[in-house]
């Protein structure tokens, strides 16, 4: 006769603690990329409203279908890191820790959107656009800068935020997330390009 406990003894690698610490930080990672996603494109379309402009249904449907839902996807694929690490990961979504990274983001992205904002309006080949109450008032200079740049934002703030050990496998690990990234960050450029030419 074996006794019931005798089964949880051979849990050779701590299989439930490894994959619950992963799943708890993936979960934060997710939450504060999907914040900030949100905020990103808060602070996008502020700047515009201001100028009464906003981005358009196409770029609106870019950032959240070929942008944000894939990468939501693939940060959260990134398997658990191999060794179980001794110190136990933030269980507080309201943390000093968190809301500080939170925090801090949001306010380096409204800076450099801000920045790029009044960098274009500086320029000597700038000239104010005619506005029309009438219309959408979307083909703005000011439109395809800030576009691009919170592209490029969106793309970061992944990255950043997918955390690696202690807790889950190094994000080279997790090849869909760096094959969509490398695509998508070469496709940038190439649209910027575009654009321009």
């Amino acid at each position: 006769m074996v006794e019931f406990g005798a089964h949880v003894l051979h849990l050779s690698h701590n299989v439930y603690p490894r994959e619950g610490r992963a799943a708890l930080v993936t979960s934060f990672s997710c939450f504060k990329y999907m914040a900030l996603y949100s905020l990103i494109q808060f602070t996008t379309v502020s700047f515009l409203y201001a100028y009464a402009s906003n981005l358009g249904d196409f770029q609106f449907l870019y950032i959240d279908l070929f942008l944000i839902l894939p990468t939501a996807v693939f940060m959260g694929r990134t398997e658990a890191y191999p060794v179980l690490s001794p110190k136990r990961p933030t269980a507080n979504l309201v943390s000093k820790k968190v809301l500080t990274s939170l925090i801090g983001h949001i306010l380096i992205q409204a800076l450099f959107q801000g920045a790029i904002f009044l960098i274009v309006r500086l320029q000597p080949w700038y000239t104010p656009p005619q506005y029309d109450s009438e219309e959408k008032n979307i083909e703005l200079i000011e439109n395809t800068v800030l576009f691009l740049l919170s592209s490029f934002q969106y793309l970061l703030v992944a990255i950043v935020f997918s955390v690696g050990p202690p807790y889950r496998k190094p994000m080279s690990s997790n090849r869909k997330f760096l094959g969509f990234h490398f695509l998508l960050s070469n496709l940038e450029p190439l649209a910027q390009l575009d654009h321009i030419g």
